[in-house]
């Protein structure tokens, strides 16, 4: 369900961009699978505020392929669990906004969960690997958000730039997030 909220804003977002913006180079063009980038797709909607995060696995776990032992499974079991702790993730001043609800896609983990011991065929493995997060946020003073600190710098370190799509109050937008300037501005 969630998905659809995502896919609708920005299907919107896309319908409602003028031709002028796509040619004037903003914002800049990254490829979908880059190391050290990640990506927000940011949307409030009323009191809900969606977030979607997208990144390569290299830049939260530090490896992008099935894990070889159980100390790179327990890396991406905690990298889920930082994920999931979308209060520590996202800093929303000066009103608050409540987790919702919150959909971590780790890969790797449902190969390992949905293991089957009479299945002995192997499937090739992508050459890259990629977490998702979906969070929904209730915001009860949305009109009064100034500002979304992105704290995912500081639990990995292996983002050095985060793309954000956002749309706020009718508005959309692109900008580019930092470790060094981290905060997102919604008025």
């Amino acid at each position: 369900m969630l998905r659809k909220y995502l896919l609708a804003g920005w299907l919107l977002l896309l319908m409602s961009y003028s031709l002028d913006i796509f040619s004037s180079g903003t914002p800049p063009s990254h490829g979908v699978h880059v190391h050290g980038s990640a990506a927000l797709n940011v949307v409030l909607d009323g009191d809900r505020l969606f977030i979607e995060f997208d990144s390569p696995a290299l830049n939260l776990a530090g490896f992008e392929h099935e894990p070889d032992n159980e100390a790179q499974r327990s890396t991406l079991l905690n990298v889920r669990q930082t994920l999931v702790s979308a209060d520590r993730l996202f800093h929303f001043s000066p009103t608050k906004c409540i987790p919702e609800n919150i959909e971590i896609e780790v890969p790797f983990l449902k190969i390992h969960q949905e293991n089957n011991p009479h299945n002995h065929h192997q499937e090739a493995q992508p050459d890259h690997a990629d977490f998702h997060a979906d969070y929904i946020f209730h915001c009860g003073q949305s009109k009064g958000l100034k500002t979304i600190l992105v704290k995912l710098f500081v639990f990995f370190p292996g983002i050095q730039e985060i793309r954000v799509q956002w749309i706020f109050h009718g508005r959309q937008g692109f900008t580019l997030l930092t470790a060094e300037h981290p905060e997102l501005k919604v008025n």
